[in-house]
């Protein structure tokens, strides 16, 4: 059963499970919402990163997780921290931030914050605050 790591009004974060792959090869596969990650996977990649996802969040704590949309029910994004470890990166063992959203609920949140600024008439905000160990 995946744990519940944070919830908002619209939104649960929850870690992964063997599930998964399925849907996001189904629901975040698209040419679009890969596009800049070399293109659509095959589903046994997809099994593969959540594996080792999985292992990650075992092991650390953290890792990408899953977005689930409270009002559907339904796989809306993966997002998440994880160490750089490609062999190739010039920075590895640093934080890697990244994320996939559904091509169906881009701009949602620009519109949703546009409509509260115009009946506001002023910009919600969000502190993100980053400790150093």
């Amino acid at each position: 059963m995946p744990d519940i790591v944070l919830e908002t009004e619209r939104l649960v974060l929850r870690t992964i499970c063997e599930a998964d792959a399925a849907e996001q090869f189904r629901l975040l596969n698209s040419p679009a919402v890969m596009h800049h990650l070399g293109g659509p996977k095959e589903l046994h990649e997809i099994e593969a990163r959540h594996g080792r996802a999985m292992a990650l969040h075992a092991s650390e704590g953290f890792s990408f997780l899953m977005g689930i949309e409270k009002a559907s029910g339904e796989l809306v994004a993966h997002c998440g921290l994880k160490r750089v470890d490609n062999e190739h990166a010039k920075n590895p063992g640093d934080m890697e931030i990244g994320w996939l959203v559904r091509e169906d609920r881009w701009r949602r949140a620009m519109r949703a914050r546009r409509s509260r600024r115009c009946s506001t008439g002023r910009s919600p905000a969000m502190t993100l605050r980053m400790s150093s160990p």
